[in-house]
């Protein structure tokens, strides 16, 4: 899966001899201030539009109608956490696995590494996990950290599946970052204290330790000065797992 900023730097990497399917369920009316099908629509009749072909399909269907030549890589660049549970994520993998380098020779992933490289950082982890908590409570509240899986649980997994890393590394994103921004935007709104509290109704122990998970994003926010331009954004996990 695929953003459309992602689908620009592959389709510079691979040059005039090689190709990019950019695979995304997402609708053509997500995401702003421009959305996903003028982002692609863009794309595609730029220079590198000829590189790239977009799929608007999940990532288990475009593999089960697959039948090309296999990839040099598949890429999964901070979308893993958009699917709907842990389960879809290992079937994934597991379909990946099985090819036996059917559809790749490599499997990339970046993925948000719920962990931070500085303080101006934490209110990003913490925010995103009160985010993901409420989501498993209410699955359609707009927000799209659904499985937020870790490092440490793709190390499991790999390891279960003795499936080889070939490389793993940390990176900080830079400063000019505002995903830890945005995110902890939301959790700071009255509305989104409002949401956990509707969400909880019926279950106080459940509402106390939801409402606590965003006191923390919020005491964490106001120990860097309780100024939205001062959140960083948190690591990304970078894996290289051979498929072939």
């Amino acid at each position: 899966m695929l953003k459309v900023q992602l689908a620009i730097v592959l389709a510079a990497a691979v040059g005039d001899s090689g190709h990019v399917d950019a695979v995304d369920p997402a609708p053509p009316n997500y995401g702003g201030p421009i959305n996903v099908g003028t982002s692609r629509r863009n794309l595609k009749a730029s220079i590198l539009g000829e590189r790239i072909t977009f799929h608007n399909c999940d990532a288990e269907e475009y593999l089960a109608s697959f039948s090309g030549t296999p990839y040099n890589y598949v890429v999964f660049y901070q979308s893993l956490w958009f699917f709907d549970d842990e389960a879809q994520i290992e079937r994934i993998l597991h379909i990946l696995k099985d090819g036996n380098g059917r559809f790749a020779t490599k499997l990339l992933i970046a993925e948000w590494a719920l962990q931070a490289s500085s303080k101006e950082a934490w209110p990003h982890v913490l925010a995103t996990l009160s985010i993901a908590n409420l989501k498993m409570k209410v699955m359609e509240d707009g927000t799209n950290v659904c499985s937020p899986v870790s490092p440490e649980w793709f190390r499991r997994f790999f390891t279960r599946e003795m499936m080889e890393v070939v490389e793993e590394k940390l990176i900080t994103p830079p400063k000019e970052s505002r995903e830890g921004m945005w995110e902890v935007g939301v959790v700071l709104k009255e509305r989104y204290a409002e949401r956990i509290r509707a969400a909880y109704k019926d279950d106080q122990r459940a509402r106390l330790a939801a409402d606590t998970m965003r006191e923390s994003a919020v005491a964490a926010y106001a120990q860097i000065g309780g100024d939205l331009e001062n959140v960083g954004t948190m690591d990304i996990w970078t894996g290289v797992i051979r498929l072939a």
